[in-house]
């Protein structure tokens, strides 16, 4: 029963004021442990001002401690009700104890259960989309199917009059598209209206619905992670229960070619991953706790990637440097313009230069941007992040900034045969680096989250989950292009984010070595130097980033690679690659 201050709810704030007195010794009367005793009610009388609201349940305390002293002067007279009526009589006179903590932590408790809500709302929409999505996409499949088979019998059966009957599925076609208006379309209709209302209810905000509601939560609808789960099987067991007729089915991507099994110390990895899958408590964080520690140590090893070292000239320069900074490190920055107009002779020192010379520009200034704490994630990509890119990839790459749409996404995203359905756009990222040739191919996605001062815990998980679905889309993208290409030198190929939170830079690889499987690793965490204390941070910054490009090349070879051996499986590859 939900707590209010009228009508039943006054009686029920009523009866557990008397059943605190009643149930307490008189030894532990308190105005907090009256408090604590109504916390409920506490939690849905509003959240107004802590004076307001101490003052108005003080005054309840009090009211009932007088009603405890009429009611005992009016009944009969022993030694329980005499003790009663000493200890109301003595909290009356009693100096008033202060109740600021207590409304202090009720007020976080409500907040945090907002924000659970909010959460929960935001899993909840997503289901919504994708119901949406997948409901729009089935039926487009099934209808252009029909199209396809009706388009395609004229033409076969003049040529191949025996088959004028196989040929003729496009009735039992028909069939299942009916089938599926009629039975799952409107089910999943039915889920989508109840999401609908749900994300326009107030009530579904509020800490008390998150209360009331967590224990029925299997009852009232599933989660995100069920509802893809459930749209997935669903799906598959449409286009599945009819005829398989291969002039209407697509050719399997690369990706198919790669091993099903991964085994570590006679475990089965994929395995074990879908066993959990499919019992309904698989989750990615607590995929540690699958695999006994040596299994989990060598999964970790498999992922690791050496830094590389930089040419000799690069070492002698960083080498000097370091050794000057510490002696006289303004005499040295002053020189850097002129060491960048000699024209080095490597690409790797030109990049070191440059960077320092953007750096050194910020902390000379007064004062120095990069200590602004207002500082916004447009600034910091512009002063910071933008620069790095630009000097350590422009030379080959193509650089895009500015919430850019990634190809890879947008690629999965408008995957239907329906020729006029509208394109819908890839995620947005802050950043991204694609080749100038093999139709852009992207290879490094980077996501600032927040504001470099704000701590956004929150925006730091939900782009980091970002980047995963980004460079899986990516990896899916090239096992599409290249379908007919040799598997070893697909296998061979990382793609790599960038996510800056803070003044730190966390570097991500992800790669497909078994099918199904996608390992993502958190290779090295880079600092960002801030202020000209901090100028020792450079080498190992520039060292970091110099490694990153290095890994970037290899994955690029063998892209390369595997585009020529696709091309040779198959002459006619490239003529007309998948739209992106």
């Amino acid at each position: 029963m939900t707590p209010s201050n009228t009508g039943n709810g006054q009686s029920s704030l009523e009866s557990a004021a008397s059943a605190y007195f009643e149930e307490t010794d008189t030894s532990d009367w308190s105005y907090q442990g009256f408090l604590k005793a109504l916390k409920p009610f506490c939690a849905s009388s509003g959240r107004g001002s802590i004076e307001d609201r101490e003052s108005l349940w003080r005054k309840n305390f009090r009211t009932c401690l007088k009603k405890l002293s009429e009611d005992t002067k009016q009944g009969p007279q022993n030694d329980l009700s005499s003790e009663r009526q000493r200890v109301a009589k003595f909290l009356l006179k009693q100096k008033k104890s202060d109740a600021t903590f207590f409304w202090r932590n009720l007020d976080l408790k409500i907040e945090l259960a907002e924000q659970q809500a909010i959460v929960k709302r935001k899993s909840q929409i997503d289901g919504l989309e994708l119901l949406d999505t997948a409901r729009i996409q089935q039926n487009d499949v099934l209808i252009s199917e029909l199209v396809l088979q009706t388009r395609k019998r004229p033409r076969l059966t003049k040529k191949f009059p025996e088959k004028e009957k196989e040929i003729g599925s496009e009735q039992q076609i028909q069939t299942r598209v009916t089938k599926y208006q009629r039975s799952i379309a409107p089910v999943i209709d039915t889920q989508v209206e109840k999401w609908r209302e749900a994300v326009n209810d107030k009530e579904f905000l509020s800490p008390k619905w998150s209360l009331e509601h967590s224990e029925n939560e299997g009852e009232e609808g599933p989660s995100g992670k069920v509802q893809r789960q459930e749209i997935i099987i669903s799906e598959q067991h449409v286009v599945d229960e009819g005829d398989h007729e291969g002039d209407t089915q697509q050719e399997p991507d690369l990706s198919e070619s790669l091993p099903e099994s991964y085994v570590v110390h006679n475990v089965d990895v994929v395995a074990t991953l879908k066993e959990r899958q499919k019992l309904g408590n698989y989750d990615e964080r607590t995929v540690k706790i699958m695999f006994q520690s040596n299994v989990w140590t060598t999964l970790k090893k498999e992922t690791y990637l050496a830094q590389c070292m930089p040419s000799d000239e690069v070492k002698m320069w960083l080498k000097d440097l370091d050794t000057e900074l510490i002696d006289n490190v303004e005499t040295k920055l002053l020189l850097l313009p002129t060491a960048i107009m000699r024209q080095p002779s490597s690409v790797e020192l030109k990049f070191v230069l440059r960077v320092y010379e953007n750096f050194v520009d910020s902390w000379r200034r007064n004062p120095n941007p990069l200590l602004d704490f207002n500082m916004s994630e447009d600034t910091q990509l512009i002063l910071v992040v933008a620069p790095i890119l630009r000097y350590l990839f422009g030379d080959r790459y193509l650089i895009k900034f500015g919430e850019t749409g990634l190809v890879a996404s947008s690629f999965r995203r408008n995957q239907t045969p329906e020729v006029t359905a509208r394109r819908r756009m890839g995620q947005r990222t802050d950043a991204i680096v694609a080749l100038r040739s093999h139709h852009e191919q992207e290879f490094v996605v980077c996501e600032l989250s927040g504001p470099p001062y704000a701590n956004d815990l929150d925006h730091f998980g939900d782009d980091k989950l970002k980047i995963q679905k980004g460079l899986k889309d990516v990896l899916d993208l090239i096992a599409n292009r290249y379908k007919r290409g040799d598997v070893k030198h697909f296998k061979k190929i990382k793609v790599f984010g960038l996510q800056v939170f803070g003044w730190k830079v966390h570097v991500y690889a992800m790669d497909l070595q078994y099918k199904a499987l996608y390992r993502f690793a958190e290779i090295m965490v880079i600092n960002i130097p801030r202020l000209l204390e901090e100028c020792l941070w450079m080498t190992p910054m520039v060292r970091a980033f110099l490694s990153v490009k290095e890994w970037v090349e290899e994955s690029v070879k063998a892209l390369e690679e595997l585009a020529n051996s696709a091309m040779r499986n198959d002459t006619e590859f490239f003529t007309s690659p998948p739209t992106s």
